[in-house]
């Protein structure tokens, strides 16, 4: 007579799929961190980006807003730093000039890297 055969799985097969399934969700646990940081990063460029763009549609707005362009009196320098939303922006407008190149410099804080500047820069004919 034939000895039954047994079904099932051994004592290290379980242990060998147990560790590949734990390696498996610690790499998804890793890729789920690096996403979020980096969405975090994006959100904070992105609200950079638009404070700054918007900056730079008033500043429009204001040179042309009087005759001859360009001598208004809110087109100028930023004398402080506005923040709003954990960005401070701050702006450079020369004073003379037919073309006048304007810098925006949006700066905020990122978690591991520190202070992050991104720098906007148009040329405005007056």
């Amino acid at each position: 007579m034939k000895a039954p055969r047994t079904r099932g799985f051994t004592l290290v097969e379980v242990l060998v799929s147990i560790t590949i399934l734990a390696l498996g969700v610690l790499a998804v646990a890793a890729g789920a961190i690096y996403t979020t940081r980096n969405l975090s990063r994006s959100r904070l460029a992105t609200v950079a980006a638009a404070q700054g763009a918007s900056k730079l549609d008033e500043l429009l707005s204001y040179a042309r807003a009087t005759s001859p362009p360009c001598t208004a009196a809110n087109f100028a320098s930023s004398v402080t730093p506005v923040t709003t939303r954990g960005v401070t922006l701050s702006w450079t407008v020369p004073t003379t000039g037919l073309l006048r190149t304007i810098q925006i410099r949006a700066q905020y804080r990122l978690a591991r890297t520190g202070l992050r500047t991104d720098t906007l820069t148009a040329r405005i004919a007056c």
